[in-house]
C-alpha cells in the first residue's frame, strides 16, 4: 500500500491535450481531464481534484515539469509529509511547504527564519504571478 493524500491542480484548458498525453496512464480511461468536465467560472484556468494522489503525485508533477507545462498544485497530507505546494511555470518548478489553509511556510528558529526556505519563497510568488499572467493571457 503506498501513502495517498488530497491534492488540488490548476492548470490552462489550453494545455489539456498535453496535460491527457502526460497523465494519460492516471484515470478516466486514458483521459485524465476532458471538456466536459464542469467549470466554476469563465476563465481559462481549470481546476481539477485527485482524492488519493499517490506520494502528493510527486512522480506526476515531474512528468508536468519536464513537459515543460505550467500548472499551481496543492497536496494535503500524507503519512510521512505534511501539506504542501508547486508552482511550474513552462518547467520551471518550486516547491514549498504549506500549512492547511495552502498558505507557504518557512522555518523559523531562535535565530530568525531560514534564508535558503525565505529565497525559495520569493521565487514560489514570482513564479505565481507568471502562472496568473499566463492563465489571463490564455483566457484572450
Amino acid at each position: 500500500m503506498s501513502d495517498r493524500c488530497w491534492l488540488k491542480i490548476e492548470f490552462s484548458e489550453h494545455d489539456l491535450e498535453k496535460f491527457n498525453e502526460v497523465l494519460k496512464d492516471q484515470i478516466w480511461d486514458g483521459t485524465w481531464w476532458d471538456e466536459l468536465m464542469v467549470k466554476e467560472d469563465e476563465s481559462a484556468m481549470e481546476t481539477a481534484e485527485v482524492h488519493a494522489a499517490n506520494y502528493g503525485w510527486y512522480t506526476e508533477m515531474e512528468r508536468l515539469k519536464n513537459a515543460k507545462l505550467t500548472f499551481r498544485m496543492f497536496h494535503g497530507a500524507g503519512g510521512d509529509y505534511g501539506p504542501g505546494t508547486a508552482v511550474c511555470y513552462m518547467g520551471k518548478m518550486i516547491e514549498m511547504d504549506t500549512n492547511r489553509e495552502e498558505q507557504v511556510v518557512v522555518t523559523v528558529t531562535k535565530n530568525g527564519p531560514d534564508s535558503y526556505e525565505v529565497e525559495q519563497a520569493q521565487k514560489y510568488f514570482e513564479l505565481s504571478e507568471k502562472i496568473d499572467l499566463y492563465f489571463n493571457e490564455k483566457r484572450r
